[in-house]
């Protein structure tokens, strides 16, 4: 679920245009450029507080992206699914 949650939201935050700068500065709390880059991977779990900061910030609602995570993630072929949101178009 991690990687299906990382890569809406690397794909929203392609899809938004900002920076890992301007992403960084509109949460609230400690949070380094290089830890909201690995969680943006999947290579770092992510809180729940960040998820839905990081929703607000991309102007997505928590619930949907939790339900799309979880379709990609439960759907046999969620690998193929996945491919594009990471790669984008």
């Amino acid at each position: 679920m991690t990687y299906a949650l990382a890569a809406l939201l690397a794909r929203a935050r392609a899809d938004s245009g900002m920076g890992l700068t301007a992403v960084r500065s509109s949460i609230d709390g400690p949070l380094s450029e290089s830890t909201l880059c690995r969680i943006l991977r999947g290579d770092r779990p992510i809180s729940i507080r960040l998820f839905v900061a990081l929703c607000f910030t991309f102007g997505l609602a928590p619930g949907e992206v939790l339900t799309d995570a979880c379709r990609m993630t439960l759907n046999p072929v969620s690998h193929r699914d996945v491919a594009p949101l990471i790669e984008g178009p």
